[in-house]
């Protein structure tokens, strides 16, 4: 019974380390096949964290994201050289698929909106530089669908109707 005992606590860790997260692995270590990315050794498709550094600055993200079955899968996102966020968005087989954000690089929201199976989809906005709303609309398929309007200093200046990307009248 002791040295059951002590066999099942001496593997405890080695469970514990199976089951952790793996270390991100740099992407430019990865072998890119057409849209997918490889395992350098093995060649088959990787699935795992990634990130990317700006070159010269190994310690500066420039980009993080998943890989599953070498696609983006999951969170993905992009910072510029002063470390803010530049893109939020979210990937499934890698496609865009979720919510998104993109980011002025002074850290003001420039767009969001969601994408679906790699097409825009739903209402979306727009702003200026300094926060204003600048556009808001809405997209089917990809396309423009429904009012799409312009707006300046605060105000609207021009509402323009789409029917599957096209202007209505």
């Amino acid at each position: 019974l002791r040295y059951a005992l002590g066999a099942a606590v001496l593997g405890l860790p080695l469970l514990v380390a199976a089951c952790s997260d793996p270390e991100p692995l740099p992407i430019a270590e990865l072998v890119r096949e057409g849209d997918a990315y490889l395992d350098p050794v093995t060649l088959e498709p990787y699935s795992g964290p990634v990130f990317a550094a700006f070159e010269g600055a190994p310690r500066r993200i420039q980009r993080r994201a998943s890989l599953v079955d070498g696609h983006y899968d999951g969170p993905f996102e992009l910072y510029f050289d002063n470390r803010r966020l530049s893109v939020r968005e979210v990937y499934r087989e890698g496609r865009r698929d979720g919510p998104y954000e993109w980011y002025f690089e002074n850290g003001q929201l420039y767009e969001r909106g969601t994408y679906r199976n790699g097409l825009r989809e739903g209402p979306y906005e727009a702003y200026f530089r300094d926060g204003r709303l600048h556009e808001k609309g809405t997209y089917r398929y990809g396309e423009f669908h429904g009012p799409r309007e312009w707006h300046l200093a605060g105000r609207l200046i021009e509402r323009v109707t789409y029917v599957n990307g096209q202007i209505d009248g």
